[in-house]
């Protein structure tokens, strides 16, 4: 089991069990996905830093990291507590992976409580809000 950071937030556990503590989200990815092309790997056969793209939203308290997978557009990232808005260009599928959140497709009336392991889909050339009581994480995929 690894050991809880000094600071960490009560209930903090590490998003892949048997990582180790401070193991970088650029080494979590490399470790995790299946290499892009033949020419996008290191001599160790990692992800270049450059194939990731960071963003963050909302003054940092949404972030992720962007990279693309057999021609797929996807993102990864975390979720603060608080309440958000988001546009839509292209169609999404947002799968929850850790925590809870609780999503609205704009025009819609209910909100829908989506635990981990569970998704919801996002039209194109629309919009969604979603909630967060615990830091959540996330992974989106343009569909």
């Amino acid at each position: 089991m690894a050991e809880v950071p000094s600071g960490a937030m009560p209930g903090w556990s590490p998003a892949f069990p048997g990582a180790s503590v401070g193991l970088g989200c650029h080494e979590i990815v490399s470790e995790r996905l299946p290499p892009i092309s033949a020419g996008s790997q290191s001599e160790r056969g990692n992800l270049r830093p450059t194939m990731l793209k960071h963003n963050s939203y909302f003054d940092g308290k949404v972030q992720s990291l962007g990279f693309e997978r057999h021609g797929r557009r996807q993102t990864v990232g975390v979720i603060l507590p608080g309440e958000y808005h988001f546009n839509t260009d292209a169609p999404e599928r947002m799968s929850v992976i850790g925590g809870e959140l609780t999503a609205r497709l704009v025009g819609g009336n209910a909100w829908i409580v989506y635990a981990a392991g569970t998704s919801f889909e996002v039209p194109g050339k629309s919009a969604f809000e979603v909630k967060a009581a615990q830091p959540t994480a996330y992974l989106c995929e343009f569909i």
